[in-house]
């Protein structure tokens, strides 16, 4: 998946712990040969772009050969398909994929602070695991309401509050990408109880 924070994106994510795939997160920020590279390591089966991401993955040949490769929001270029077809094509027999609650379901790459980015594998289990320690440490309840401003391409924005709140029952704000003056109106018109912000983000909004 490459794209911003979304809806799509975390339904996806579920999507595949339903049918025992892996769902991999890219960090939109890289440029795209870090983006081939990594695709390298981990061919995907599928990749979801979005519109500002699919020319540069056309023009610097990101995707491996036999991927199959869906433009989320816009016309698709020349061997894509657009997310709307996908979503609308008659369903057919869902891979019989390992369910297993240990099998890897996410694929995180490491921010290579020490050296080139490390694909790790997280499963089904370990994020029930981190929900439920979230879910306590925040003492969180059906009626909270999380604001997620962090990307979801790292673990920080997609598993510190954002699963664990889904996993409460609690509504979930989602921004594509933060702006400090959308967080202040989302702190007053969604009446948010819950949020993280990253030292960088508070600076900005002080």
């Amino acid at each position: 998946w490459l794209g911003l924070a979304s809806v799509d994106l975390l339904a996806t994510l579920f999507a595949c712990a339903r049918l025992g795939a892996i769902f991999m997160p890219l960090n939109w920020r890289l440029a795209p040969p870090e983006h081939r590279a990594m695709l390298r390591q981990c061919p995907p089966a599928l990749l979801v772009a979005e519109a500002a991401f699919v020319d540069d993955c056309t023009q610097a040949k990101v995707v491996p050969a036999g991927t199959r490769c869906v433009a989320l929001a816009r016309a698709p270029a020349d061997g894509w398909t657009s997310w709307s077809d996908l979503l609308a094509a008659p369903p057919g027999a869902l891979p019989q994929g390992d369910r297993n609650p240990r099998a890897p379901l996410l694929l995180c790459f490491t921010s290579g602070s020490t050296g080139e980015p490390k694909g790790v594998l997280l499963s089904a289990d370990a994020l029930a695991a981190n929900a439920d320690a979230s879910v306590d440490m925040h003492a969180m309840a059906p009626d909270d309401r999380v604001l997620t401003t962090l990307p979801l391409f790292h673990v920080g924005g997609l598993n510190i509050q954002t699963t664990p709140a889904l996993r409460a029952g609690c509504t979930v704000t989602l921004h594509a990408r933060f702006d400090a003056g959308a967080v202040f109106d989302a702190i007053e018109r969604e009446l948010i109880t819950l949020t993280v912000l990253v030292p960088a983000q508070l600076e900005a909004m002080i």
